[in-house]
């Protein structure tokens, strides 16, 4: 009889950055961490684990990963959850000449280079310049909600779509990207690209469509907006992970504070005042970088396991 398999997929958060418990497994690309939350499940439920979380994993590439995943495996639909954890819409797999790239304007320009490019490692000077060039043009005239909505809502349509058609038990999460930002308001406590300036970034654009709702495209009402909960966590999509946890944290935070030990965790986010994240007490729930700590995978395993329960996945 086949095994039973969890499949998650997904960029850093998926994978359990900053946990010290990471580690790359022999002879892959992938890695593995005994306090990953896709661990804790798998062994709760009794199924194996199969995680090709990446961090900086653009959408494009997840997407396709996915759907490629799917299609190898639909001989054994039944045997097999696929968890999908949406990154951040603004990842855009490109090309430079031969060299692929999850472009950015805002990763490139406080990173020095685009994920996954080993810090422009046989990369041209022209290209590199080239690179910085199209950031800073982007920032300026092409960082356009309506542009990146339409292409992820495409995207997670096809996707729901497909793994239905295919006869999959499926997932569809936001990971952590924050669909209402206010002007000049970090995405926090995981920044990265929102939709506005960073602490440490100044968007130079207008702004351009960054007040409307992404339930208020026709893609969502027609499509997204039919579909149950039943394949959505949270639900409703536009919910995140990382906001699921921050709430969590304030109806628990009493239950942790000065009572665990903090030396079971890689490490914990700190308020710093200083355009960071200003909570007045540090988060158990989250590393200092803004993934998701020890507990935060615990907290996250349990929200997947009661969904399956709730939803009969199991």
């Amino acid at each position: 009889m086949p095994n039973k398999i969890l499949y998650f997929n997904g960029c850093s958060w998926a994978e359990g950055a900053e946990l010290d418990s990471l580690s790359n497994l022999e002879s892959s690309e992938y890695t593995k961490s005994e306090h990953r939350f896709s661990k804790l499940l798998a062994d709760k439920i009794g199924y194996d684990e199969v995680n090709h979380g990446k961090s900086g994993k653009s959408h494009d590439g997840l997407i396709e990963e996915v759907l490629l995943y799917a299609e190898e495996n639909k001989d054994n639909a039944d045997n097999i959850i696929i968890n999908v954890m949406l990154t951040s819409m603004e990842r855009i797999l490109m090309y430079c000449n031969d060299k692929k790239m999850v472009f950015n304007w805002w990763l490139i320009m406080s990173n020095g280079s685009p994920h996954q490019t080993d810090n422009f490692t046989d990369w041209k000077f022209d290209e590199q310049h080239a690179t910085f060039d199209l950031a800073r043009l982007w920032s300026a005239y092409f960082h356009n909600f309506r542009f990146y909505a339409k292409r992820w809502l495409k995207d997670v349509i096809l996707l729901h779509k497909t793994l239905t058609e295919l006869g999959y038990r499926f997932t569809l999460t936001n990971s952590f990207y924050n669909f209402d930002c206010k002007p000049d308001e970090p995405n926090l406590p995981f920044y990265e690209e929102s939709t506005v300036s960073g602490h440490d970034i100044k968007y130079g654009g207008v702004r351009d469509a960054f007040n409307m709702s992404i339930s208020g495209f026709d893609l969502y009402t027609k499509f997204v907006n039919k579909w149950d909960n039943k394949n959505i966590i949270p639900s409703p999509l536009e919910s995140s992970i990382k906001d699921f946890l921050l709430d969590l944290w304030e109806t628990e935070r009493e239950k942790y504070l000065d009572v665990y030990d903090r030396k079971k965790l890689s490490s914990i986010l700190e308020g710093d005042g200083n355009g960071g994240y200003h909570a007045k007490t540090p988060n158990y729930f989250f590393c200092q970088n803004g993934h998701p700590s020890e507990l935060g995978h615990e907290k996250i395993s349990d929200l997947y396991f009661t969904h399956y329960t709730d939803y009969e996945f199991i």
